[in-house]
């Protein structure tokens, strides 16, 4: 069997309700990392005891950090995190993000470049980011890729 891991500090609810619902089904062992106790996960918790709600202290990349040192393959990881995406996958673990972005070896070191270029002309002042809101249409695609992800990591783990 798998194991599921999630960077719960940036996943939004409505994402985590998509991943709860297929955990409970599918009775994955769970990891929910985050700064602060997420009632959502905890009460999923009462449902399946293989969930684990992992508070961490408050700081950059704790959580990330916690993850890392935690995860172990075979494993489905979900980030928005870019650095830590990369991390898992040199450690042989499947990633998406909440937009339902799917990331490999080679995936993951276009977007890792494309991140630090971007924070380079942040810093300089030469480029504002703007997020894409979340709607329907992403929670879709992230609940197309995790279902598409899921299935493929049962295939190859029985």
């Amino acid at each position: 069997m798998f194991s599921l891991y999630v960077d719960a500090d940036s996943v939004p609810i409505k994402h985590r309700n998509v991943i709860i619902r297929r955990i409970l089904k599918e009775r994955i062992p769970s990891y929910f990392v985050a700064d602060r106790p997420l009632k959502d996960v905890i009460e999923a918790k009462r449902e399946f005891s293989q969930i684990e709600m992992i508070v961490v202290d408050k700081g950059i990349n704790s959580a990330d950090s916690k993850i890392v040192e935690m995860a172990s393959a075979p494993a489905l990881a979900i980030t928005h995190d870019i650095p830590l995406a990369s991390l898992l996958i040199e450690k042989g673990i499947s990633v998406i993000d909440d937009r339902g972005s799917e990331f490999d070896e080679g995936t993951i070191k276009e977007r890792l470049s494309e991140r630090n270029m971007m924070t380079e002309m942040r810093n300089m002042g030469l480029y504002i980011s703007t997020q894409r809101r979340f709607d329907q249409k992403a929670l879709e695609r992230f609940s197309n890729a995790f279902d598409r992800k899921i299935s493929e990591l049962k295939k190859t783990t029985k």
